[in-house]
Formats: structure tokens, sequence, C-alpha cells
């Protein structure tokens, strides 16, 4: 049998001590620490897809409008000149359910898009072509 001195027992913690008051203390600081980074890093990433999101709408809106600018062009004779007589023109084709002059929305997002149309005359005017260059005349690099 073996007998223990009361020094021994002082300095010697038993297994099923546990941790103190400072250790879970300092724990928890600690994974608080972490869980705030991590949700700081979820958060700005959300808001990154959110921005994302809306930069493609509006890049849609804008190749779409194109795309019925391209369609009024061809579509008659005297549709270039009503194009570039209407000068600047905001939401001229609206979405379903829209009217012309609102904005766009997508996705609960107002979107406006401004059309703004003019004739690009070079020279005196006097023709479409004057002032281009020949190919022959060009200098490739």
């Amino acid at each position: 049998m073996r007998i223990r001195t009361h020094e021994q027992s002082a300095t010697r913690r038993p297994l099923d001590a546990g941790f103190t008051l400072i250790e879970i203390v300092i724990a928890m600081v600690i994974f608080g620490a972490m869980a705030t980074a991590v949700v700081g890093i979820i958060l700005q990433a959300q808001s990154l897809g959110v921005s994302n999101r809306n930069r493609v709408a509006a890049s849609n809106l804008a190749a779409r409008e194109l795309d019925l600018v391209r369609q009024e062009f061809a579509a008659t004779k005297t549709a270039p000149v009503a194009l570039a007589n209407a000068g600047s023109v905001t939401n001229p084709h609206p979405l379903a359910g829209g009217t012309a002059g609102s904005p766009l929305v997508v996705d609960g997002t107002a979107y406006t898009v401004v059309r703004s149309a003019q004739w690009n005359i070079t020279g005196t005017g006097a023709s479409a072509c004057e002032g281009a260059r020949s190919s022959a005349t060009r200098r490739w690099a």
C-alpha cells in the first residue's frame, strides 16, 4: 500500500478534474474570433454574388436593347432616320407587362436603359463614305 503525503496530493491533479474557468473563457474568445471572421467572409461573398448578378442583368438588358435597335434599323428604309431623330430615349422597349419609359424590373431590381442615337458624319457630309481611308493606305503594325 502506498501512502501519499499532503504535498504530493496538492501538486497532482486528478484525471477527471476538467477545465478551469479561465481556460474555458480563453477557448470561447478564440472560437468567437474565428466565427466572426468566417461570418464576415460569408457575408462578403454573398454581397459580391448579388453585385455580379446585377451586373449580368444590366449587361443582358443592354444587349437586348442593341438587338432590338438592330431589328428596327433594318425593318424599313425610314427606320434609321427615325432612330437617329429620336435622340436620347429612356427605356424605349419595356419588358413583358411594363410600359415604355418606366424602369425595367428584373428580380426586384429596377434598371434604366438610356439609348442615345445620332448621326456621325465625317468630312463635309456629302457622302457617308467621305473621310474614310482605303484599305490600301492602311499601315498594319
